[in-house]
């Protein structure tokens, strides 16, 4: 969720969308690579939502009259992407057509930060202790500051062996404003590499990154490959049933290629090869988030 600070404004535009598509066109599902993904709206060209611009800037730009054809928006901030949502006729996943490319959501001068709800990390880290195939002595991996709470309440519990991956020496990310969009791309392409390195993680933490995938079943695979033959991944994504039940268009986000319920999230795993466990629903206030499903 994003944290907006008091100097910031927020470009905004007008969403345009046509919620009567007219193309029969079917598009490549990220969960079932079947050819069946079906555009169900189409918001038109709209602008990256983390471009922020010093609030004395919007507020003295606004008051100037643009010469005709002139955007008012500097052009670094003026990146735009065509906002297309739709659903799967084999599996039913809802999910961003054509996800904008990492470097076009990487966020130009900083301006926002994001948090997720944690209230349930404790429950969590209890099951974790208590289950008996993770020993205290196994390694414990995150994938980036997100997952490194859950790994301090791990350690805290008595697991000695929790690693978090940095950002720029474990997955060389150089990039000014690089974050979530670039992590689950760099793991992907460097899940051999990291394994080779660090040895296979009894269990790896993906919390608030699998719907940011833009190669879901590479992004899985991936995981499969840094847990090792024998591991097991705990991972987290919001659970958007509420929002598409309620037909909730402000939850659609350029950044979360996938829109999961717990029926499609659980497809999606069948379908990478994963046995789940335990699937637990964590019900938060509707102004926070719905819920999460771990």
């Amino acid at each position: 969720m994003p944290d907006r600070q008091s100097s910031l404004h927020q470009l905004t535009a007008t969403a345009v969308y046509n919620e009567d598509v007219p193309t029969e066109e079917l598009f490549r599902c990220a969960v079932c690579l079947d050819l069946s993904l079906k555009a169900l709206i189409d918001f038109g060209n709209q602008p990256i939502s983390n471009r922020f611009i010093p609030l004395k800037s919007a507020s003295s730009r606004s008051k100037e009259t643009p010469p005709v054809g002139v955007s008012v928006r500097d052009q670094s901030f003026a990146a735009q992407y065509h906002l297309r949502i739709g659903s799967c006729t084999t599996c039913l996943t809802v999910q961003l057509i054509e996800a904008p490319p990492p470097e076009l959501l990487r966020l130009p001068n900083g301006g926002a930060s994001y948090t997720e709800p944690e209230q349930h990390l404790d429950d969590v880290a209890a099951f974790i202790a208590s289950f008996a195939p993770i020993s205290k002595t196994c390694q414990i991996l995150g994938l980036s500051p997100i997952d490194g709470r859950l790994l301090h309440k791990l350690k805290d519990s008595g697991f000695g062996s929790t690693v978090v991956l940095k950002a720029e020496d474990d997955l060389q990310i150089k990039e000014p404003g690089a974050g979530i969009e670039t992590i689950q791309e760099r793991v992907t392409k460097q899940a051999d590499e990291l394994t080779g390195r660090l040895g296979p993680s009894k269990l790896v933490v993906a919390r608030a990154i699998v719907e940011h995938a833009h190669d879901l079943q590479g992004f899985l695979k991936a995981l499969k490959t840094l847990a090792g033959a024998d591991g097991y991944l705990l991972l987290e994504v919001p659970d958007c049933e509420r929002d598409l039940r309620l037909h909730e268009y402000s939850s659609i986000w350029e950044e979360h290629t996938i829109y999961f319920t717990k029926q499609t999230l659980s497809r999606c795993l069948e379908r990478a090869g994963l046995e789940i466990v335990r699937f637990q629903t964590y019900t938060y206030p509707y102004e926070l988030v719905s819920s999460v499903l771990v």
